[in-house]
């Protein structure tokens, strides 16, 4: 299976501005020394040349495909700037299903969908999970997310900010709970616009000082 990666803006969390006319190659995530530069083609298969996905004059990467690898890493060369991205699902049975004579309709088409994210090894189901896995990684950390306007408190704590995820979608972070060292206890951030995902950190548990003793898993809605 062939895994698309969507075009994204080359954002510069710390900068906060795109990193622009820069040239990266992808890496497997495995490949954590950045040893071998993976191969990477164009959406119609023609070989990128060098494996170089330049940010170009507006800071955003090309689409791209690989063969093997559902998430990567794009890194320059100083290492200066790493993302890890994740494949848009291609569901490769739904277009056989659909190609198919006198089977291209909506029960048919949502019964394939259907059967294809059930079943756990499923090039979809993976890409799936690997994408959920990606982002739900991003969203522990989502200082490195915030990109734009910011709300504070009386005190100057944040309340809200708007974030940029690594594929371009927009997003908001929210605190909804704070310990009383001004520690964030729980939060959510949204992707998309329209939202089509929430990923919400349930309370944390701290104590008197304000260190994390318990932090739950991040749950997606």
């Amino acid at each position: 299976m062939t895994f698309t990666f969507p075009a994204a803006v080359a954002w510069d969390p710390i900068g906060k501005q795109a990193v622009k006319n820069t040239s990266f190659q992808a890496f497997a995530t495995a490949d954590t020394g950045f040893v071998t530069p993976l191969t990477i083609t164009d959406t119609f298969g023609n070989p990128i040349p060098g494996n170089i996905l330049n940010s170009g004059t507006q800071g955003v990467f090309p689409e791209f495909e690989n063969a093997t690898n559902p998430t990567v890493v794009i890194t320059d060369p100083s290492r200066t700037y790493v993302w890890t991205v994740t494949a848009v699902m291609a569901d490769a049975s739904v277009a056989a299903f659909v190609g198919q004579s006198g089977s291209s309709t909506k029960t048919a088409v949502k019964n394939a969908i259907t059967d294809e994210i059930n079943d756990p090894t499923s090039p979809a189901r993976v890409s799936l999970s690997a994408t959920y896995a990606g982002l739900i990684q991003l969203a522990k950390n989502p200082d490195t997310l915030i990109a734009g306007a910011v709300t504070v408190d009386g005190s100057d704590l944040v309340t809200s900010a708007a974030v940029l995820w690594p594929d371009g979608s927009p997003g908001t972070l929210t605190i909804t709970a704070r310990h009383a060292t001004g520690a964030v206890n729980a939060y959510n951030i949204t992707y998309g616009s329209p939202v089509t995902k929430t990923f919400t950190q349930p309370t944390i548990t701290r104590n008197s000082n304000g260190a994390a003793t318990n932090v739950p898993q991040i749950v997606v809605s």
